[in-house]
Order: structure tokens, then sequence, then C-alpha cells
């Protein structure tokens, strides 16, 4: 009898066929089963298949609307769309003047403010250009100043070089002068020769400069005008001066035999 109720328990239980009595058996192994795996344990897999799109009433729906072209269906560059032959009738041609009258209009606003920009745009080029043109002839002009004032200081150096060879020269010479001077009889000889200031002379400068830079301006000054004055008397011609040569001839007492 306790088999019987055992029995009718275990059926109405479950499927499992697993009586009562041994049921915690049971879910100690489910419970070590789920510890093992360490997954989702399915325990009735789901029996309804995916619907298909084809077979939605909303998509059923999309698909009754018709297509919509525009009026001129050749614009949309389809070989398989053409012009329907009263398409002519269909279009008035007003709308379309209008709107290419609108489209001249704007393209020659367009042009219009083109013009008056490259006109603008050239004024100011011309007065690109004369600026320029007028810096350049500036900048040539004080380069021909600079070129001029260059050979002139070169030729004040050669000059300067040129006076200190000949107050060398007379620095070497006026000993030689006073020798001879003093060798001629008392009667014959010339004043005493004193070029000491002129052998010992450099460039006076003004009280009123005292910075370097002043004082190098005023040399180059004085420099300049001995240039100018040296150049100026080389211009002049002077006619040389006739030598005359002085021969001591023997006297007559020396031939005698």
């Amino acid at each position: 009898m306790g088999n019987e109720q055992s029995g009718a328990n275990g059926g109405g239980g479950g499927s499992s066929g697993v009586s009562t009595s041994l049921s915690f058996l049971a879910g100690k192994k489910e419970k070590d089963l789920l510890k093992r795996s360490g997954q989702v344990v399915v325990v009735r897999p789901g029996s309804d298949q995916l619907p298909n799109p084809a077979d939605d009433e909303i998509v059923k729906r999309f698909k009754e609307i018709p297509k919509f072209y525009p009026v001129l269906r050749s614009a949309l560059n389809q070989a398989s769309l053409r012009d329907p032959p009263d398409i002519t009738m269909k279009i008035g041609p007003r709308p379309i003047l209008r709107f290419a009258y609108r489209l001249q209009d704007h393209l020659a606003q367009c042009a219009l403010a083109v013009a008056t920009e490259q006109d603008a745009l050239t004024a100011v080029i011309r007065n690109v250009e004369y600026a320029l043109s007028s810096i350049t002839g500036k900048v040539t002009e004080r380069k021909k100043r600079f070129d001029r004032l260059a050979g002139e200081l070169q030729r004040a150096r050669e000059l300067q070089t040129q006076i200190i060879n000949v107050r060398f020269l007379l620095q070497d010479l006026v000993p030689c002068v006073e020798t001879l001077n003093e060798i001629l009889p008392v009667e014959e000889r010339l004043p005493s020769l004193n070029l000491g200031r002129v052998l010992e002379r450099t460039p006076v400068v003004s009280s009123g400069e005292s910075s370097p830079e002043q004082g190098t301006m005023s040399r180059a000054l004085w420099l300049t005008e001995t240039v100018t004055t040296s150049t100026i008397s080389n211009n002049l011609h002077i006619e040389p001066v006739e030598e005359l040569t002085v021969i001591d001839k023997p006297s007559k007492a020396q031939h005698r035999p």
C-alpha cells in the first residue's frame, strides 16, 4: 500500500519517474550538473519560428503604394523611363520662360559684380605698379649716387696714398737738400727749406664736431674737396719749362805740353 501511494505520488509529481523518497538525490544531481557546466540550462527549447517579413501586413501596404515619377521622366537618366508623347501639352512655357528670365537676371547681376571687382582690382594693381616703379626709380637713383660716391672715395683713397708717398719722399729728400745747401758757398746758399708744417699736417676737425662719426664725415668732405681741386688742376695744361744743360770746358792751361 505504501508502494502504491509512492507510485501514485511519483506519477503525479512529474515526468522524471523518480520517487519522492529519492527526489532529494535528483535535486542534488541537477545542482551538480549546473555547477559543472556553468551555462544556462534550456528546459524547453522554443518552438516558435521567425516571422517572414514578406508576410507582414505593413510591408504589404507599403508595396501597394504606387511609385511617383517627375513630369520629365527622362531626367532620371534611366533607359526604361521615357517621356510620354503628350508631355509638351501638359507643361506650360510661361513658367519656364519666367524661370529663364530670373536666371538671366541673376547671372547678369553676378557678372556686373564680378566686372566691378575686376575694375577695382585693376585700379589697385595699377597703383601698386606705379608705387613699385617709383620705389625702383628712387632705389636706382640712390644706388647711382652711392656708386658715384664710392668712386670718389676710392679716388680720394688713391690720392691720399699718393700724398703719403710724396710726404715720405719729401722726408727723405729734405735732408739731402739741406746737405747740398751746406756744401755750397755762403753767398750761393739758399734759404733753409722748412717743410715741417707740410709734412706733419693733418685734417683739422672743427671744435663743434665731438663725435667720431662727425670727424669721419668732415674728413670725407675734406677729401672730396681735395679730389675736386686735384681734378681741376689736372685739367689745366701747364707748359713745360725749357731745360738748360751746363757743361764745364777745360781751361787752355791744362792742354799745354
